[in-house]
């Protein structure tokens, strides 16, 4: 089922911006150093596993972390801060699934530079 079908809808942790005329969707790029977690006064962002997560029972809204991410992928939430979280609830990640035109996929760095060179190769502009 597509995720923005199901009954409780997730919430969105991913930015769509039209840049020069394309659509990029920005999302945590999982920083090391990670100026969120430096920057959290409450312990709330931490590194799990490789993975930048927010302890939302811990984060009390300042949103340091929104001030201090380059990439404008942390926001504030009503509550709590809202980052991609990687969907650790889910078998497929909810933005792959939700995607109308399938351009986002999972893939390591360099699953991905494999993927642009093979469309470099057939002639097709990414």
């Amino acid at each position: 089922m597509r995720a923005h079908q199901e009954e409780e809808k997730p919430v969105p942790r991913r930015n769509v911006r039209l840049v020069e005329g394309s659509c990029l969707t920005v999302a945590c790029r999982q920083c090391e150093p990670s100026p969120c977690v430096e920057a959290c006064i409450a312990g709330a962002m931490i590194r799990e596993e490789g993975e930048v997560r927010c302890d939302t029972d811990k984060c009390v809204g300042c949103w340091m972390c929104v001030m201090v991410c380059p990439f404008d992928a942390v926001r504030p939430g009503e509550l709590y801060t809202i980052k991609c979280d990687m969907c650790p609830d889910r078998e497929e990640f909810a933005c792959v699934v939700a995607c109308p035109t399938r351009a986002l996929f999972p893939a390591t760095p360099g699953e991905f530079r494999e993927y642009i060179r093979n469309k470099q190769k057939a002639g097709v502009s990414s």
